[in-house]
């Protein structure tokens, strides 16, 4: 029988009671213990009128109430709709305006960014505080009987979630996916990375991103594997200590950004020496060769880099234990189809750059307000990819990103790549401008590492003999770091929308 996710834990949590889901700080919450709070939770939700199908926003940080709520909103057929927490309260406002849910649970220590949202239909939940007018606590969610059976349950074409895209090019997009878009993505993910029930996944990365919510819960759920969970990666050096050798974590699961930072750091001599980490992950962003290189050879396991997008649920590819290339993201997950199409929509032969185009059961079928994302089948990725003839799939950018260089296309990742080779370089983004004399031309924006001193004329000089002349950036600015989104993506348009400077051209 095709499985939902609320039944997927039930099952799980009959199969295996007493093996342990969560560890949170100093608690270890088992499967059971897990799942007959989530029932009552359910219950509580069902007393406040929640119903199948009903939108309710979550604003929480990494904490265990995160996932009760999601399992229990779940079990009732409602549809979550988690929100970025490091967005202004405008930002917030004006998601949740447009999501139109009936109530929003919140932590207490968030509620200040809900300052500019109309109050929903049936209030707010505070998790960790005191409740008052129009707001009620969770803890008194749990107090009462467990959903009644009669309850109505969701159907594996259920919406589950209504998640927003990063907004890295403009306005977020609504997405909405289903029961059967979720569990179909964590079973491909189960198929091609192998993990078991004794493995601990480490979870950091922030829960309302889609990348942490299949790959992090909903993946481990379906397995019977544990959760090792952290409120955030801010002390990473205790984090560190305490995930790997105390919580024995054994799938390291991260984006680019932390694993720059592990390609640069001291790791303690217990960390690298006692660690039971197996598999790392890498996901949301590009990755360069030199960050894996370092990571893998301080930490002695494969760092697999994958790709996804929230369309898809949101994982399509990733490398394999053993089925790995250097520079590529790895073939599609199985039950997943790839094709790379030129812009007539005729197919790419095997190393030729095209649109990526996927088709799977974890692709979402629609957007908020109706639209698909889906064309005679085929989403539409708005990636440009190459194919190899053993089914390897390279990123090579977006299409929106690449820059049209005296009627040559230019790919913004293979010049960070080349800056990010620059020992004293942390980071790198690369956009488009727009020179009187040229036209359009790249502009690179410098992080250098800390405590170093770099200058422009440093990172053109190093780009001489590694680029073409045509693609050597006519703008570098140092900066101190990069406007990112929640899950690290670098925010291209807050950079292409800074005046240019003078005197730092080419």
């Amino acid at each position: 029988m095709e499985r939902t996710i609320d039944r997927s834990l039930e099952e799980t949590a009959r199969l295996r009671p007493r093996a342990p889901f969560l560890f949170f700080e100093r608690k270890t919450i088992r499967y059971r213990a897990f799942s007959e709070r989530v029932l009552r939770i359910a219950g509580g939700f069902e007393r406040a009128g929640i119903r199948r199908g009903d939108r309710v926003a979550l604003l929480l940080g990494n904490v265990p109430e995160f996932a009760e709520t999601v399992f229990a909103l779940l079990r009732l057929g409602a549809v979550l709709v988690p929100i970025n927490h490091f967005l202004a309260p405008r930002e917030i406002a004006r998601l949740v305006r447009r999501a139109e849910p009936v109530l929003v649970v919140a932590g207490e220590e968030m509620l200040s960014l809900l300052a500019e949202t109309p109050a929903p239909q049936k209030g707010v939940i505070v998790v960790g505080g005191s409740g008052g007018e129009g707001r009620g606590r969770f803890e008194d969610l749990a107090g009462g009987e467990p959903v009644s059976p009669s309850a109505e349950r969701p159907l594996p074409e259920s919406i589950a979630l209504l998640l927003f895209t990063s907004g890295t090019e403009g306005e977020p997009r609504g997405v909405l996916l289903s029961h059967r878009n979720l569990t179909a993505n964590a079973r491909q993910c189960e198929e091609a990375l192998g993990p078991g029930p004794s493995d601990r996944f480490l979870l950091f990365l922030p829960l309302f991103h889609t990348f942490t919510l299949t790959v992090c819960l909903f993946l481990p759920a379906l397995i019977g594997a544990s959760i090792v969970l952290e409120r955030s990666a801010r002390n990473f050096r205790s984090l560190m200590r305490r995930a790997l050798l105390v919580r024995r974590a054994s799938i390291f699961v991260g984006i680019p950004a932390v694993y720059n930072a592990l390609a640069r750091a001291r790791v303690p001599f217990l960390v690298r020496k006692l660690h039971r980490i197996r598999m790392m992950i890498s996901g949301s962003a590009p990755l360069s060769p030199h960050a894996i290189a370092a990571v893998e050879e301080r930490f002695g396991a494969p760092l697999l880099e994958g790709y996804g997008l929230t369309e898809a649920g949101p994982v399509v590819s990733v490398n394999r234990m053993k089925k790995r290339a250097a520079g590529t993201v790895g073939p599609p997950l199985p039950g997943i189809e790839a094709r790379v199409v030129g812009e007539r929509g005729e197919g790419r032969m095997p190393g030729e750059v095209g649109e990526l185009l996927i088709k799977g059961e974890n692709v979402a079928e629609a957007f908020l307000g109706g639209e698909s994302p889906v064309e005679n089948g085929w989403l539409r990725t708005g990636d440009l990819a190459s194919l190899d003839l053993q089914g390897f799939l390279t990123i090579h950018d977006r299409k929106k990103d690449v820059i049209l260089v005296r009627g040559i296309n230019v790919y913004p990742r293979e010049i960070e790549e080349a800056i990010e080779e620059h020992p004293a370089v942390a980071g790198a983004a690369v956009v488009r401008a727009r020179s009187e004399k040229k036209g359009e031309v790249p502009r690179a924006f410098v992080v250098p590492a800390e405590g170093i001193a770099l200058s422009p004329a440093m990172i053109l000089s190093h780009l001489r003999g590694r680029l073409a002349p045509y693609k050597i950036p006519a703008y570098v600015e140092i900066v101190s770091e990069l406007p990112r989104g929640g899950t690290g993506k670098v925010l291209r348009r807050v950079l292409e929308e800074r005046p240019l400077p003078d005197g730092s051209g080419a």
